[in-house]
């Protein structure tokens, strides 16, 4: 900047300088930070957001990827695109796994000013849509069952009888829910690729269909199989049956056309715990004497497939001195493998008519109950 002052026979001048920072270059990449890939086909990346605020250069690009499956990560290793220097998109063949990618955008005239961005890529067996499923209900821990075109052996999952069973699909899709329509991965926006999501189940114990339409099964009204999740009702399923559900994800013509899409299917199956049953409560002798009579308690005959079982004996009645509706414990066995059947010895019992009570719970914490009168 240079000023000068002209005054009648008389002039000066002054100069400055003015430092105008240049400002960074902002990297991303297009779309989310995350998405999915099928291994069929090279995994193409797209750095086209990057951008010099200033508009002064060109910037030029490179990239690197890291294998990060199960949060372990692996070093970093530089890869060229199809046409290095100013081509913000570059391709390249991922093995299934966890990967983080890294574009990272550079002045070739000023050196340092260069910016970068990450983006997490899920590569799957197969082609896209990978769908998955995963399994919400009491006696089951959240667990997922993943599977792309691909599909392997279903996985097995197990709830306890009275329990709603939550079925949903933990990929990553857009649902229009007036058509149920859902958009492939990764997002293209591109409304040919639109894929749909359809439900199915077998009863595989009666070894026939299980309509997932019909009344009372599902908790939504109207019912609706096209959706990323439902949800079983609790009396729908019967206990000790076992059930295939299965979730498939169809693509239009147009997608499959462009050899990256593919129709995907997954399957799980849900066994219905049933709580021990057959069993009972007996007690010897029937009659006795405060402070001189010794009780054996035994339960006999419980039978249930998720072993081992636990017994916890009680007592309450008039002279039992318990909470409304609550026995108090005299003890807690536990049942081993090899032994079905438990007994407890008691020394005493107060004075009344007493009220004895088995709970008998398997290892999914499905619970039955017998009594006793002595």
């Amino acid at each position: 900047v240079n000023v000068t002052a002209v005054r009648t026979g008389l002039a000066s001048s002054f100069a400055t300088g003015v430092w105008v920072p240049v400002r960074p270059l902002r990297a991303a990449f297009a779309g989310s930070g995350s998405r999915l890939a099928g291994s069929a086909a090279p995994v193409v990346l797209d750095a086209s957001p990057t951008a010099d605020p200033d508009g002064l250069a060109a910037p030029v690009f490179a990239w690197a990827a890291a294998n990060v499956t199960g949060g372990v990560a692996s070093a970093e290793a530089s890869f060229e695109p199809a046409a290095p220097g100013a081509n913000k998109t570059a391709s390249i063949n991922l093995g299934v796994g966890s990967w983080a990618v890294r574009v990272t955008a550079s002045d070739p005239a000023r050196p340092g000013r260069e910016a970068s961005a990450v983006q997490l890529v899920t590569v799957v067996e197969g082609k896209l849509p990978a769908v998955a499923i995963e399994v919400l209900g009491a006696g089951a821990a959240a667990a997922s069952s993943t599977s792309s075109a691909a599909a392997g052996s279903p996985l097995l999952r197990v709830v306890n009888e009275g329990s709603r069973v939550a079925l949903r699909t933990p990929s990553p899709v857009a649902v229009d829910p007036s058509t149920g329509r859902v958009r492939t991965v990764p997002p293209d926006g591109d409304p040919n690729l639109a894929a749909t999501l359809r439900w199915s189940a077998r009863d595989l114990t009666a070894d026939e269909p299980f309509n997932l339409l019909g009344s009372g099964v599902l908790t939504m009204e109207p019912p609706r199989v096209d959706l990323p999740s439902i949800a079983v009702r609790a009396d729908a399923l019967r206990p000790g049956a076992k059930y295939r559900f299965t979730l498939e994800a169809r693509v239009p013509p147009a997608a499959a056309a462009t050899g990256l899409y593919a129709d995907g299917e997954t399957s799980v199956d849900v066994e219905v715990n049933r709580a021990p049953f057959g069993g009972s409560l007996r007690v010897e002798p029937a009659e006795g004497v405060v402070l001189r009579t010794r009780f054996a308690l035994s339960a006999a005959g419980w039978t249930d497939s998720q072993l081992p079982l636990t017994y916890v004996f009680g007592y309450e009645g008039a002279g039992a001195g318990a909470a409304a509706g609550e026995p108090r414990t005299l003890a807690f066995v536990a049942l081993s493998d090899a032994r079905r059947e438990e007994t407890l010895a008691v020394g005493s019992l107060p004075a009344g008519e007493l009220r004895l009570r088995v709970r008998v719970t398997d290892s999914f914490a499905a619970t039955a109950e017998s009594e006793a009168v002595p």
